[in-house]
């Protein structure tokens, strides 16, 4: 009793400092909800939102997501993937921090599977949000290295440019490990999950599963470029908002290294769909390429995601209803 009171104090806790935060960003004039009136009224604006949400958004996200199930051995009919996915999307914006909605399509693919299949599930919706991460992470490397020189001789753009090559690191590691096939006797990972110590033998069981991937590793290659194909297309959204409200051009290889920052704030477990940090998030880091309606610029893609993303609770209702 005392552990739920507690969590429901936490979450409490969370909302009010999120509002707390968009407030301080529209009493400071830093968000115009004229703007986002404006945008409403323009019929192609809507048309790119709704179009760009349900291709990038959910259709490839779910693709994304079928690919890494089916890498550890596990088939789902896509039309079932994507019921789990829309109802994902839809406790992603009512649940604080952008992972709320992962533990939702946990519960239902674990109920969907075997025993023996429950830990590769779960894995692979893991592996989802991080291979979501390290397409935008790659995408913020490779643009970053078209014009190194720009970002080094901007101090302020330092320590972004440190922390997305940091990342991008990460993510090569993680593919070459994934492709290496290690004999089981020479596994040092291995061996150090197994032995007798309180909670390895789950580390075990997710590191094995994470071992299934060896022998569908190309499932992880098309996981990766299905998730830069969906972050590059937001990000040209979040540029074309960012021309309209400014009245100006936009750097691309600029903006795609503020970017993988900003999306990254929105995932911290504080807000739901990234409200309050990411106004500031995105705020601050306009101002470092020399832009402005950074918090506007995200107003408009929260509100438009949590509209949209309430089209999940329809096939979570569908579900709820079976027997």
């Amino acid at each position: 009793m005392r552990d739920r009171v507690s969590k429901h104090f936490l979450n409490l806790f969370k909302l009010f400092f999120a509002g707390g935060l968009a407030y301080w960003m529209w009493s400071s004039g830093k968000i115009d909800f004229s703007q986002l009136a404006a945008i409403s009224r323009s019929p192609f604006i809507i048309f790119i939102i709704v179009f760009g949400w349900a291709f990038a958004v959910v259709g490839l996200g779910a693709t994304r997501w079928m690919l890494l199930l089916y890498g550890v051995g596990i088939r789902v009919n896509y039309f079932r993937v994507l019921q789990l996915h829309l109802i994902g999307l839809f406790f992603n914006s009512i649940i604080p921090g952008a992972v709320g909605g992962d533990l939702m399509k946990a519960i239902y693919v674990i109920r969907d599977q075997e025993k023996s299949n429950k830990t590769p599930a779960m894995l692979s919706i893991l592996l989802d949000r991080i291979v979501g991460l390290m397409g935008l992470f790659t995408l913020g490397a490779v643009s970053i290295s078209f014009n190194l020189s720009q970002f080094i001789n901007n101090e302020s753009l330092i320590p972004i440019v440190a922390l997305i090559y940091v990342l991008f690191a990460f993510t090569v590691c993680f593919y070459i490990l994934a492709f290496w096939r290690i004999p089981p006797e020479k596994d040092l990972i291995l061996r150090i999950v197994s032995r007798n110590i309180v909670g390895f033998s789950l580390l075990k069981k997710i590191y094995l599963a994470l071992c299934e991937y060896r022998s569908r590793p190309w499932s992880l290659v098309q996981a990766l470029f299905v998730s830069m194909t969906i972050q590059s297309l937001i990000m040209v959204f979040f540029i074309y908002l960012t021309e309209f409200m400014n009245d100006s051009s936009v750097d691309f290889l600029s903006y795609a290294a503020i970017y993988p920052v900003g999306v990254l704030s929105t995932a911290l477990p504080l807000a739901p769909a990234g409200m309050g940090v990411g106004h500031v998030a995105f705020d601050s880091l306009y101002q470092l390429i020399g832009l402005k309606n950074g918090a506007n610029v995200f107003n408009v893609y929260l509100v438009a995601q949590i509209t949209l993303n309430f089209v999940g609770i329809i096939p979570y209702l569908l579900i709820k209803k079976r027997p």
